[in-house]
C-alpha cells in the first residue's frame, strides 16, 4: 500500500527506533505497515523518529549575483534534468530514500517549485520569448498546445495533470512505503501567492499562463482570490479529477 501523508505542517520529528504496542491504532487497513499508535507514527511496530527535510523550490543552476548565488540548494524530487541523474539533477529516488534512513531524516516534505524555468532563479519578472530552460521544476498541471505563457512555454491546461510529476510522487511514495520513510505532500504552495512578484509571474493559475478563465489577479497578493471558491471556474479546478 502506497501512502502519501498530505499535511500542511513544515516541522517533523520523525529513523526507526523502539517498539510500541497498543490497541489504540488507526490506519487504512489491518495490513498497513504504517500506523498511528498513541499519537506516534510507526512502521512495522517501531516508532519513526529523527529529522526531516523540505523539497527545494528553486536555485542551483544559474549565476545571478548577490544573495541568490549563496542560496543553499535543497533536494527536489520533482526536478527534471533530462539525461542527467543524481543530486542537483533528476534525483535517484531509491538512493535518496536510502540516504534518508542512513543520515537520520526519514521524513521528506514536498511542494512543487516556484517556477518551471531555471532563468527565473534570478528573481526577475521579464516575459520570456524563447522556450524555458532546464533543469525544470515540474508543475502538477499539464501544458496545453497553446503558446504564450510568461516563461516562454505553452499555457497550462489546469483541467489536466502532469503525468511525469505524479509518477515521481508515486515512485517516491513506493520507496517510502517499502523502507519506512515518510513523504509529506502538499498539493499547493502558498509562497507563489504572497511574497514576491517574481514568484508569481510564472504561476500556472495566473491568467497569462493558462487557458482557463481563472479570474486570478495579474499581481500579488493573490492568495485570497486563489482560495475563493465562489468563482465557478476556480471551484471546479480545485476539485481533483483523473485525467
Amino acid at each position: 500500500m502506497i501512502k502519501m501523508l498530505i499535511l500542511a505542517t513544515a516541522t517533523f520529528l520523525f529513523t526507526i527506533q523502539g517498539s510500541v504496542k497498543s490497541t489504540d491504532t488507526c490506519g487504512d487497513s489491518h495490513d498497513s505497515k504504517f500506523k498511528i499508535v498513541n499519537g506516534w507514527t510507526t512502521f512495522n511496530g517501531e516508532v519513526i523518529c529523527g529529522n526531516g527535510q523540505h523539497n527545494g523550490w528553486w536555485g542551483g543552476n544559474r549565476t545571478c549575483g548577490g544573495w541568490m548565488d549563496d542560496y543553499k540548494v535543497r533536494t527536489s524530487i520533482t526536478l527534471n534534468d533530462p539525461g542527467k541523474t543524481g543530486p542537483g539533477h533528476t534525483e535517484d529516488l531509491d538512493k535518496l530514500t536510502d540516504a534518508m534512513i542512513r543520515y537520520g531524516y526519514p521524513a521528506f516534505e514536498h511542494n512543487y517549485g516556484l517556477w518551471f524555468d531555471r532563468r527565473r532563479d534570478c528573481h526577475d519578472t521579464i516575459r520570456r520569448i524563447s522556450k524555458p530552460q532546464g533543469p525544470f521544476y515540474e508543475q502538477p498541471w499539464a501544458r496545453s498546445n497553446m503558446s504564450g505563457a510568461w516563461d516562454g512555454g505553452n499555457q497550462y491546461d489546469l483541467s489536466k495533470y502532469n503525468s511525469w510529476y505524479f509518477n515521481r510522487l508515486r515512485e517516491m511514495a513506493s520507496h517510502c512505503d517499502a523502507k519506512g520513510t515518510i513523504l509529506i505532500h502538499n498539493f499547493y504552495l502558498q509562497h507563489n501567492l504572497l511574497e514576491s512578484t517574481s514568484h508569481y509571474v510564472d504561476f500556472p493559475w495566473r491568467q497569462a499562463n493558462c487557458i482557463q478563465p481563472t479570474g486570478m489577479p495579474d499581481k500579488i497578493p493573490a492568495a485570497n482570490v486563489f482560495y475563493d471558491i465562489s468563482h465557478a471556474t476556480r471551484r471546479n479546478l480545485h476539485r481533483a479529477s483523473r485525467s
